[in-house]
């Protein structure tokens, strides 16, 4: 199923939101990661999915409801399915982002500084994937 990312954040966050019973029904709970991620806010979330799409694991795509209203649904790209994959296989390996100033921003707005980078459990083969991206994007940008 495709989710904007509203749905995954209050499930990071472990909101037992009516939609989420919905969706899950007794299951949410169970879920692993449910709650995992309390500790950050909604913004520090978005922020984070943003530098997932900008790494190449997300891709957003843009919809239309029947009362024309758009709205952004998040997907998992072949990075973020192998992602998903090799993380489950080997977790010790990490992956890791330069936090952008704008995280840096919310984390001091809400008191929760970290060091200059997020490190994420990863595989070394992506790991490597996500930096040629990276690095792309930036020769792409200057």
């Amino acid at each position: 199923q495709a989710y904007g990312m509203t749905v995954p954040i209050q499930i990071l966050r472990g909101s037992a939101t009516k939609k989420l019973k919905t969706i899950f029904g007794n299951r949410l709970e169970k879920l692993k990661s449910f709650g995992s991620g309390k500790q950050k806010s909604d913004r520090w979330w978005k922020c984070f999915a943003d530098m997932l799409v900008e790494a190449g694991y997300l891709v957003t795509e843009r919809k239309c409801s029947g009362n024309n209203f758009a709205f952004s649904i998040y997907k998992l790209t072949k990075l973020g399915h192998e992602f998903l994959s090799k993380a489950s296989i080997s977790p010790q390996s990490s992956l890791l982002f330069k936090v952008p100033n704008e995280m840096l921003a919310i984390e001091k707005d809400e008191g929760m500084l970290l060091p200059g980078s997020v490190k994420i459990k990863f595989s070394q083969k992506v790991s490597q994937k996500v930096q040629q991206n990276q690095t792309q994007q930036n020769q792409n940008q200057q």
